[in-house]
């Protein structure tokens, strides 16, 4: 989050999804920045999650027991996967 190359990335990454759908975010420990960290940096808000997860808006029930289950669901994926390459490149660079 930090880190002038992955942190900017970060920021892209949950921009297209939060512009992609009514998709939720997870793993939001702190309420307010930890000891230590700046509290006026420009990815603050970032630093107050301990793990990090992106949930898609439930499906409709019908989805369940018609083909158009795996579209939908891998719709919701393409739309979520910035925030997978993000942590792919965060962890493997």
């Amino acid at each position: 989050v930090l880190a002038e190359h992955h942190g900017p990335a970060l920021e892209q990454a949950a921009a297209q999804v939060n512009v992609a759908g009514a998709y939720t975010w997870g793993g939001e420990t702190y309420k307010q920045v930890p000891r230590g960290y700046p509290a006026d940096h420009p990815r603050a808000e970032w630093l107050k999650y301990t793990g990090l997860a992106v949930f898609a808006p439930p499906l409709p029930i019908e989805h369940a027991r018609e083909a158009s289950l795996i579209d939908a669901a891998m719709g919701h994926f393409q739309q979520m996967a910035p925030v997978y390459r993000w942590l792919r490149a965060a962890l493997y660079s």
